[in-house]
């Protein structure tokens, strides 16, 4: 389990990233507005990034590497959640605040349920 210290840096990393993609998105759409960058930018990281790694809390990975392998895992979870709940009748408008809020709820309880095991000296 994480010490509160590197999971404050974690977040601190985090949200340099949510700056790094604005500013790219920005560069890369330097036609739109900048509230309409920043838009899309947290759109992707609340879709994606901030679940994913909510959802890869318990592995014992460095953080790139979970935030990388979380943001993938993330991509298939919120994808195949989606479908199920279209097909459930569950209307389509509530799945881009409801679906993610869920997959970071999951990764909190299976993080605060995990064992604390001690880190290898």
């Amino acid at each position: 389990m994480h010490d509160s210290q590197s999971l404050k840096r974690e977040l601190l990393c985090l949200a340099i990233g949510y700056v790094v993609l604005a500013v790219i998105f920005k560069i890369s759409f330097a036609q739109s507005s900048i509230l309409e960058n920043l838009r899309v930018a947290a759109s992707l990281y609340w879709m994606f990034v901030l679940p994913g790694y909510a959802l890869s809390l318990c592995s014992k990975q460095d953080f790139a590497n979970r935030l990388i392998i979380g943001i993938i895992v993330q991509a298939g979870v919120i994808g195949h959640l989606s479908y199920f709940a279209g097909l459930a009748g569950w209307h389509i408008a509530t799945h881009g605040l409801v679906l993610p809020l869920v997959s970071i709820g999951i990764g909190i309880f299976l993080w605060k349920r995990s064992p604390a095991k001690p880190e290898p000296a």
